[in-house]
């Protein structure tokens, strides 16, 4: 059970519902609430497609293309850290790059390559037979679910409060999940070729 909530936590805190809600209001005024909530499930749906299919098929081009399953968990874990330490970062968050967006940047921000590194990464740590990738899916479904229920509250009730803090304490969790699937890698790389 750990394993699908700590899935859920990671894909949520790369998804960051709360910023996909904040780049929707940014274009609100009082008559397309309506049309942003719709445009923000479209959204939603679309990163939940992308996200599906980088947790089937990624594990088989990394296989295609001779790329270890360890060393991908190495750099996905780096990539991971490197997105967590940005969004800890004062100044250049995440929200004031929203405030700049359109509709459409949403769905590129959701499925970010963070997100696909992430959702792979969590397939590879956790299916490394190439079955089907259920925990990573599991996540990814769940963090979907709870982006919507995220993104219409703000969309209803105007922008909330303390972003920047969640986005902060998010990315917080992101390095420590990028410096643990980079420690998983190493020891895989060393148990799979001991000298």
């Amino acid at each position: 059970m750990r394993e699908y909530i700590q899935a859920t936590i990671a894909m949520l805190a790369v998804i960051n519902p709360m910023v996909c809600g904040m780049m929707l209001i940014e274009y609100q005024n009082p008559s397309t609430v309506r049309k942003n909530i719709f445009e923000g499930l479209k959204a939603m749906g679309l990163i939940f497609l992308i996200l599906v299919a980088s947790a089937i098929a990624g594990p088989l081009v990394l296989s295609y293309y001779g790329i270890g399953m360890e060393a991908f968990k190495i750099v996905g874990g780096m990539i991971l850290g490197f997105i967590g330490f940005q969004m800890l970062g004062p100044g250049n968050t995440n929200e004031e790059k929203a405030s700049k967006m359109d509709f459409n940047k949403v769905i590129l921000f959701g499925a970010s390559p963070g997100s696909i590194a992430m959702v792979m990464t969590l397939a590879a740590k956790h299916n490394p037979n190439h079955l089907l990738p259920y925990i990573a899916l599991f996540g990814t479904g769940m963090a979907i679910i709870l982006s919507i229920a995220t993104i219409i509250p703000i969309q209803l009730f105007g922008k909330l409060k303390g972003p920047q803090i969640i986005s902060r304490f998010m990315g917080l969790i992101i390095i420590c999940m990028g410096i643990q699937f980079l420690l998983d890698g190493i020891k895989d790389f060393f148990f799979m070729y001991p000298s």
